[in-house]
């Protein structure tokens, strides 16, 4: 509303006393400026703004965690060796002699920060099935409303479908080869077969743990942080 008061006074002052080169410039900056949708933010904006925040989120968030050291370094996100496995690393630690089970912790976070780009396309996917009831009761939520509601909707099936990349990625770093072979050693023989599913339903847990836990924190940063709203759309959903 401002530029367009100050646009109609500037073109009273050319009415009556001419308008001068630097007066044209300042009244084409003016008009040009006028780029806002006016009124109300609308249903679909919301809704489409909403899955803009998440899939802008995501990208941001996959960007970071598969990066080298992206889950390993991490000490929010970083995977840690389950149940018995744990227990064992910790004594070992005492006496130095854990570097074997170092490294499967090692493994099982570069298997993380392998697998974590095929979550991107998955999480696009999920973000398409929320409405426009959803979307409005979401705007006015907490500050990681939408990213609990993605969770809460799709985690099951992000689970099923993350897994094989998973324990695709632990067999290419080699984590599951060393899992055997550390079981097998600190641990009794009939324990094998249920430490190394327990290791790999572990290392998809966590990966997705740490994806919703960077999510969470991107929604919020896109809804209070005008840096953040990169695109038109997210300016006029969160920046009013």
């Amino acid at each position: 509303m401002s530029k367009i008061i100050a646009a109609f006074a500037l073109l009273m002052s050319c009415a009556t006393t001419g308008c001068v080169t630097d007066g044209n410039q300042d009244l084409a900056n003016i008009f040009g400026g006028i780029t806002e949708v006016a009124g109300p933010v609308t249903t679909e904006e919301v809704g489409l703004g909403l899955k803009e925040a998440l899939k802008v989120g995501t990208e941001r968030v996959v960007d970071h965690v598969s990066a080298t050291n992206g889950y390993f370094e991490d000490d929010a996100i970083k995977i840690k060796l389950p149940g018995e496995l744990a227990k064992v690393q910790k004594s070992l630690g005492r006496i130095g002699m854990d570097g074997s089970l170092n490294d499967l912790e090692l493994k099982m976070n570069r298997a993380a920060e392998e697998a974590a780009p095929k979550a991107k396309k998955l999480f696009v996917s999920a973000v398409s099935s929320m409405t426009i009831d959803d979307a409005m009761a979401l705007l006015n939520g907490g500050d990681n409303a939408a990213t609990e509601f993605l969770r809460s909707k799709t985690e099951t099936q992000l689970r099923q479908e993350f897994k094989p990349y998973v324990v695709g990625a632990m067999a290419q770093v080699g984590a599951l080869d060393l899992a055997e072979k550390v079981v097998g050693q600190y641990l009794p023989s009939e324990m094998v077969s249920s430490v190394r599913s327990e290791l790999i339903t572990h290392a998809v847990d966590g990966a997705l743990d740490g994806l919703f836990y960077y999510l969470a924190e991107e929604e919020q940063a896109i809804r209070n942080d005008p840096v953040k709203q990169t695109t038109k759309l997210l300016k006029r959903v969160f920046g009013g």
